[in-house]
């Protein structure tokens, strides 16, 4: 069997026991030595191929690759670098090394990719889409995907960008072929939170048979934890209990040793704050912190002097330094909060805790445990991790779920695409099937119809109307409607297309006149009535589309019962140059900003006709299908081109009137903002500033508030693309002002 594992890192070490990665890892080269083919895509800092722990691991440095050196999705990366969300370019280079591995030959049976930061988002993305280059099933490995570590960190999950990345990890799994966990509990958590995804659970591969020979107990007392440095690792819960047994008089040590991580409450290092903190007990040797990284011989050399290992975990999944320590004879403390809990048996193989009480109590009886009781319960231990990480069960039960896989995989069809709406708690729309479609005429139900309203837009109106007859999807009608147009230029143009003989019989145009000017929203529902399609799309008369855009966009539609309308993204040109690069279309995020353009293709049951006579009618539109319960699919390739115009419609539209549209939109779809109304508060609220509701009079305006001017004069006058690669280079989020980012960004270095 084939099977290429997807990492977010490579581990500094194999034995690395702080790494995510040392399981991954640990099981590849396990796969490897039983005859299967393996290999691993992971990032480093330069690009190699080479052999690790006996199999292939290819390596790749992120954003070293040129967009002319990724062949056909060179676009793509050239798009996704303006952008300066970097989780997502992050996993649109793993994409692109996934697509040249398979070129070189090697197809896997089988994709194991981890869910960390989403990095497999484009992988499943364009499995759905039907790429070729992912034929294979991908399994989701979920081990502390950041949907549900941030929270237990107390780090804000809603500012952007961090909201889009989490948002990508609930995609890649509900849109993955399978999820793979090593708990119990974190299969419980994930069933609650993906509402009936039942994740497979293989318990995590330790090691073959070179299983060391149990310590003997450690006649000091000293107590180990090996893990994270962080809020979730309950480290900090840890030494509230330790500080009162020791301004209790008991007197035993504590070793933290780890990696540091941020500690969002207070702004700092978690070593720095623990150690700012409980100065006193490190300055009477009671405290002792060691942030380096650590390979199996400092755990295991750290072990000898412990009597137990304690990890009090808040929220975990199942963290391999515990699993060694059992492995290596020693006894555990844990949180019942964790994988962990489903090897740990208490009172034999360890201790289990469920509040603090609890943990000063199994504190207290370890340090008072004689040498025959820690032995006993060191033995234990050991035989359980032996059992339960048994590498044969383990192994071949991971290699039979992978091949069940595959067979299910080739004989098995999607017919309903994955949306997050469903994710969130919400009593959202579901989808209970394709609606009866509209009775159609002689044409055929794989019709496109492609509606083009016109007013005045005769110098565009040729070269929109040739970008659709090049396009290589058959049949097409086009209509053009003509707003009572007063320019005598289009006027021209309209009756030579109108007297323009095609010669191709799948292809027809026709021209519809209005006698006044009606607004782009009739003039739009008027060519939905006329027209005979089963699909339709709404194009405006100075855009163009890729001839390739509804063939890719009828696929969709056509293999997926419960999509609505299918866009991709845009490259603008004329007065302005840039991409747009958007998301699916899915609540709530949808509700704050538009993520379909207004030509997306649309299937004709799903169609709603657009009544906001301002410059949001097909935003407008989006929203009324989606609550409908059809799903919004956005290819991730430059497939529209989308005209700036200093006078056109959109352009020249002031704020206030994209105010008043917003205000008409939420009236109009009102239960559907309050059903989600909590989470759109929050995401208005940590991403925009609220400092200027302190006081709103003009002189206590803060001074982002007047950095307005200034930043508004270096759009008009640096380019687009400066602008975007000095984002890139300072690594400026998306929703932060440029200038006051820029500033702190420069006055830190």
């Amino acid at each position: 069997m084939r099977i290429l594992f997807v990492l977010p890192h490579m581990p500094a070490d194999p034995d690395d026991t702080l790494d995510d990665s040392t399981c991954a890892l640990r099981t590849a080269a396990a796969l490897g030595r039983r005859g299967h083919e393996v290999r691993l895509l992971v990032p480093s800092r330069r690009e190699q191929v080479r052999e690790r722990a006996g199999v292939t691991v290819h390596e790749f440095a992120p954003g070293v690759m040129r967009p002319r050196d990724a062949g056909d999705h060179g676009e793509m990366l050239h798009a996704l670098r303006e952008q300066p969300d970097f989780d997502l370019l992050l996993a649109c280079e793993y994409w692109i090394r996934f697509a040249g591995i398979v070129k070189t030959g090697f197809v896997p049976d089988v994709v194991d990719c981890d869910a960390l930061e989403g990095i497999g988002f484009f992988l499943v993305h364009q499995r759905l889409l039907g790429r070729k280059e992912a034929c294979a099933p991908v399994v989701t490995s979920c081990r502390a995907p950041g949907f549900l570590r941030d929270p237990a960190n107390w780090i804000d999950s809603y500012q952007l960008p961090r909201y889009l990345a989490h948002s990508r990890e609930l995609y890649q799994l509900v849109a993955s072929d399978a999820i793979l966990v090593t708990s119990q509990f974190m299969r419980s958590t994930l069933e609650e939170r993906l509402h009936g995804e039942s994740p497979y659970v293989c318990p995590p591969y330790v090691r073959d048979d070179d299983w060391p020979d149990a310590m003997a107990p450690a006649p000091n007392k000293t107590l180990l934890f090996w893990g994270r440095l962080g809020y979730s690792s309950g480290v900090l819960s840890l030494l509230k209990v330790c500080r009162y047994l020791w301004d209790e008089g008991l007197v035993f040590k504590v070793n933290l040793a780890g990696r540091s991580e941020f500690h969002a409450v207070k702004g700092c290092d978690m070593a720095t704050h623990i150690g700012d903190r409980y100065r006193r007990y490190v300055s009477r040797g009671l405290l002792n912190l060691s942030t380096g990284t650590g390979g199996d011989l400092s755990l295991r050399e750290m072990l000898k002097e412990s009597r137990a290992l304690i990890y009090p975990a808040l929220f975990d999944d199942t963290p391999h330094s515990y699993l060694e320590a059992m492995a290596f004879g020693r006894p555990v403390i844990a949180s019942q909060s964790g994988g962990q809990a489903d090897l740990i048996e208490p009172g034999r193989s360890g201790l289990m805790f469920r509040d603090l009480g609890q943990l000063e109590e199994h504190i207290k009886t370890i340090l008072a445990a004689g040498p025959s009781e820690l032995e006993e319960l060191g033995r234990c231990a050991q035989e359980r991790v032996r059992t339960w990480c048994d590498p044969n069960s383990s192994l071949n039960g991971r290699v039979a779920w992978y091949q069940g896989l595959i067979e299910r995989s080739a004989c098995t069809n999607r017919t309903l695409f994955p949306r997050l709406a469903r994710l969130d708690g919400k009593p959202t729309p579901s989808f209970s099937g394709q609606p009866a479609p509209p009775k159609l005429k002689d044409c055929g139900r794989d019709l496109i119809s492609v509606v083009i309203p016109c007013y005045n837009l005769g110098k565009y109106l040729r070269e929109s109307i040739d970008s659709v007859c090049r396009s290589d999807y058959r049949p097409i009608e086009l209509i053009v409607v003509d707003d009572a147009s007063t320019d005598e230029l289009t006027r021209r143009v309209l009756d030579e297309i109108e007297n323009l003989h095609l010669g191709d019989p799948e292809l027809s145009i026709s021209i519809l006149r209005q006698d006044r000017n009606r607004g782009v929203e009739e003039v739009r529902n008027l060519g939905a009535t006329v027209s005979e399609g089963e699909f339709l799309c709404f194009l405006d008369a100075d855009d163009l589309v890729h001839p390739e855009y509804f063939s890719k966009c009828a696929a969709v539609l056509k293999q997926y019962d419960n999509v609505g309308f299918v866009g991709s993204w845009a490259r603008e040109f004329g007065n302005s140059s840039g991409y747009r690069t958007v998301p699916n279309f899915d609540f709530p995020f949808s509700l704050l900003w538009n993520q379909a353009f207004s030509c997306s293709l649309i299937r004709r049951c799903a169609y709603r006709k657009a009544w906001v006579p301002t410059i949001l009618e097909d935003y407008e539109q989006w929203i009324s299908i989606a609550e409908s319960g059809w799903a919004g699919v956005v290819i991730p390739e430059v497939l529209f081109f989308y005209r700036m115009r200093r006078n056109s419609r959109y352009s020249g539209s002031t704020s206030y009137e994209a105010r008043i549209a917003y205000q008409l939109i939420v009236k109009a779809h009102a239960d559907t903002y309050q059903r989600y109304g909590d989470e759109l508060f929050l995401l208005l609220f940590q991403n925009f500033s609220y400092n200027a509701y302190d006081n709103v009079s003009p002189e206590a305006m803060p001074l982002r508030f007047w950095l307005r001017v200034p930043s508004t004069a270096i759009k008009m006058i640096v380019p687009k693309k400066i602008r975007y690669r000095l984002r890139h280079r300072f690594r400026i989020p998306a929703g932060k002002s440029f200038l006051p980012a820029f500033a702190r960004k420069v006055l830190r270095r």
